[in-house]
């Protein structure tokens, strides 16, 4: 458990993380608000399969994300599933309904996605993060701890990956 503690996997504080840290426009971002970008990134700034999906599975996500931010979780999730469905290999949708199964406390099925997510874009340190915090709550620690040091790894700057 303290290594876990020295990762930032321990305590209460680091509950609220996962959702703290991507409503604080975590994922790396810069004193100017814009991800960097890395070699697996587009121009943008985003990986391609992180684009946000078009048409009925955009609307469906924009919708979850809004909800996952107003705190509704739940309703997030059904929104988000319907976004799945429609665009299964886009890691934002993965990433976002991941989140929202974290919040549920649905551990397996948040796995799942940043799993998934994870295949679709093996780079994504908030993936490995987020991935880590649910293996946390399976108790599968040394997992939990291998990919907290991943993400800690691709985004070395970034407070909630480490104290």
């Amino acid at each position: 458990m303290a290594a876990l503690a020295g990762l930032g996997l321990a305590g209460g504080a680091a509950a609220g993380a996962l959702v703290a840290h991507r409503r604080g426009g975590g994922r790396g971002s810069s004193a100017q608000g814009s991800r960097p970008t890395n070699s697996a990134v587009s121009p943008g700034g985003w990986e391609p399969a992180m684009q946000p999906a078009s048409g009925e599975a955009f609307r469906h996500y924009r919708a979850g994300l809004e909800l996952l931010e107003s705190g509704n979780p739940a309703q997030a999730a059904v929104r988000l599933e319907k976004a799945r469905h429609r665009e299964p290999a886009k890691g934002s949708i993965r990433e976002a309904l991941g989140r929202a199964y974290y919040m549920l406390g649905r551990w397996p099925e948040a796995e799942w996605e940043f799993r998934h997510l994870l295949e679709i874009a093996p780079t994504n340190d908030y993936g490995h993060y987020c991935l880590s915090r649910v293996l946390k709550k399976l108790g599968r620690h040394d997992e939990a701890v291998a990919h907290l040091k991943l993400a800690r790894a691709m985004r070395p700057g970034l407070l909630p990956y480490g104290l």
